[in-house]
């Protein structure tokens, strides 16, 4: 765990609030693997038990909304948008992105 996350779990269970982009930089963080499961119910619970403020709802929102994204968006002008993806339907899509683009590096390579 960084000290930046360590700090923003301190300062929750301080009682004191956190900015917007603390917020979304601790949402990030957890939603990125960084923080143990640990650590996210450390946070999360010392969130609840104040209650969240606007600026934390929005910072989470908006590190949540990093992780949307769209179907067939070069494909096509109205490209659908996934916002309820479930968390194996982004680790699937983020799979297959990096084994696509390892292939085209390899034939890249292979091509030299």
């Amino acid at each position: 765990m960084t000290d930046e996350f360590k700090a923003l779990i301190a300062k929750v269970a301080t009682g004191a609030s956190l900015s917007r982009e603390e917020a979304a930089s601790a949402f990030d963080r957890m939603m990125s693997g960084e923080a143990t499961p640990s650590q996210m119910g450390g946070l999360l619970m010392a969130l609840r038990v104040r209650g969240e403020t606007v600026d934390e709802i929005t910072g989470a929102v908006s590190a949540m909304r990093a992780l949307t994204y769209f179907i067939d968006a070069e494909a096509t002008t109205m490209p659908q948008m996934i916002e309820r993806a479930s968390w194996t339907t982004i680790k699937r899509f983020l799979e297959h992105q990096a084994l696509e683009a390892g292939r085209q590096r390899l034939g890249d390579l292979w091509q030299q």
